[in-house]
């Protein structure tokens, strides 16, 4: 069986450079396949001329390219145009993992969108339990070990309060003395945060690692050993990441703003029991349970074979 021939387009952002790693590696998974990534700029006059490229592509009726790529893929608005160019010259997939530029979703063959963007469904859209990540269950979980994850500002989404989170992290601490913890923070984490978490936690209760000091990989070995995780609802991506390594969850809350997709999320998570709000938490000690697995990544890279290369599913 010929393997599948991937380009990958990436931008700068980590997060999602795992989405697409994700993806195509639970695709790689399932049938050969050939990966090749390509990065874009993420800047003003790269975004022009991208999109000038692109809507150049769109619109003109030049002769496909053969011996191109039986896919692109990106995630990432900055990808979007690079996605389109190249799928165009060489009459490939184009597929991307979040939702489209408004008006523009008709031209991509696929969008793996989260069901908290609030999208209208459509054809060509696929919806997912959040973004998809690498992390996966790989039954290690051991009970008496925790982990919290400190998110931190964005000015779009949510207001801030240290204070708030740090008494609501010594609740957790104290309840649940049993547990070992292990504390980690994001680059969203304001340094007084950061330096009263370190300060203020008793040291023989909580082991506290900045996010400086920890190194690739460190973060999915926390999810595979920890039975429990809390993490402030503001950072979704790493609710995504434990949800999907097996891991009990807690949200701890931040005021959001307005109601958004985040907000969103979040009482979609607690309404389905994928996870439990802090407020739940301490009138109940309810904590969800395992039943409700998450494998985002290989139910979108399952979709893509069903469309166009069934015979190669198990």
């Amino acid at each position: 069986m010929n393997p599948i021939e991937i380009t990958a387009v990436t931008d700068d952002r980590p997060g999602h450079r795992k989405q697409t790693e994700a993806v195509l590696g639970a695709l790689a998974e399932l049938t050969p396949a050939n990966i090749r990534y390509r990065s874009v700029n993420c800047d003003l006059k790269s975004d022009i001329r991208q999109w000038g490229a692109a809507l150049g592509a769109i619109t003109g009726s030049g002769k496909k390219e053969a011996g191109g790529p039986d896919i692109v893929f990106g995630t990432g608005s900055h990808t979007h145009a690079d996605v389109l160019r190249l799928g165009t010259r060489y009459n490939a997939k184009k597929i991307i993992c979040m939702s489209p530029p408004p008006g523009l979703g008709r031209f991509f063959d696929l969008c793996f969108i989260p069901e908290h963007d609030g999208v209208a469904p459509k054809n060509n859209f696929f919806f997912t339990v959040g973004p998809p990540n690498l992390s996966k269950d790989t039954g290690r979980h051991e009970e008496d070990r925790g982990l919290i994850l400190i998110g931190g500002t964005d000015p779009k989404s949510h207001h801030w309060h240290s204070a708030k989170v740090l008494e609501a992290v010594k609740e957790i601490i104290s309840r649940a003395s049993a547990i070992r913890w292990t504390l980690s923070t994001s680059p969203r984490t304001p340094p007084e945060m950061e330096q009263a978490l370190k300060t203020a936690l008793p040291a023989a209760s909580v082991e506290v690692v900045p996010f400086s000091r920890t190194p690739k990989g460190w973060i999915e070995e926390q999810y595979a050993a920890s039975g429990f995780v809390w993490v402030t609802a503001d950072s979704m991506s790493m609710i995504y990441e434990a949800m999907s390594a097996g891991c009990r969850v807690g949200l701890i809350p931040v005021e959001w703003k307005h109601n958004n997709k985040f907000s969103r999320s979040e009482k979609h998570l607690v309404d389905r029991r994928y996870a439990v709000s802090f407020k739940q938490w301490l009138e109940s000690g309810f904590f969800p349970d395992r039943k409700n697995k998450l494998n985002e990544a290989a139910r979108c890279a399952a979709e893509i074979l069903r469309r166009w290369w069934p015979e190669r599913l198990p």
